[in-house]
C-alpha cells in the first residue's frame, strides 16, 4: 500500500509541476505574479515550497481583464465563456477551451448511462448556475 501511495504522490507532484510551469508560460497574470516575487517555476521543487507561491483570491483577479487570466496556448475561437453563479455576490467570468467542454458533456453523458439513463432523458437539476 505505501507502494501505491508513493506512485500516486509521484503523479500528483509531476501533474501539479506541469500546470505551475503551464501557468508561468501562458498566463500573463501569473507570469507576472513569479515575476514581482523573483520566482521561477524550477524553484518549487518540493510541495512546502509551495508556500513561496502568494495566494490569489477571487478579489485579485475579478478585476482584471479576463485576458490577463487567460492562458495563450488556447485560441479565441477554442474557447469558450462561462460564470460561476455569483453565490458570493459578484458573479465571476472566465473562459474554457472547447475541447474540456466537449469532453465534460462526454463525461455527462457516461455518468447517465452508467446510472441507466439514456442521453436525451430530462434532469431536474437544483442549485446554482451550471453547465
Amino acid at each position: 500500500m505505501k507502494y501505491l501511495r508513493g506512485r500516486i504522490e509521484r503523479l500528483q507532484w509531476r501533474k501539479l509541476k506541469a500546470i505551475i510551469a503551464h501557468a508561468h508560460a501562458t498566463v500573463p497574470y501569473y507570469r507576472d505574479l513569479f515575476s514581482r516575487h523573483h520566482l521561477k517555476p524550477e524553484d518549487i521543487r518540493c510541495f512546502q515550497d509551495l508556500k513561496k507561491i502568494p495566494l490569489t483570491s477571487k478579489k485579485d483577479i475579478v478585476s482584471l481583464d479576463r485576458s490577463r487570466i487567460t492562458s495563450d496556448a488556447v485560441a479565441p475561437d477554442d474557447r469558450y465563456e462561462m460564470r460561476t453563479s455569483g453565490s458570493t455576490g459578484e458573479p465571476f467570468r472566465f473562459f474554457l477551451d472547447t475541447a474540456y467542454g466537449k469532453q465534460v458533456g462526454l463525461d455527462c453523458i457516461r455518468s447517465k448511462r452508467l446510472h441507466g439513463l439514456r442521453p436525451t432523458d430530462k434532469i431536474l437539476r437544483v442549485g446554482g448556475d451550471g453547465p
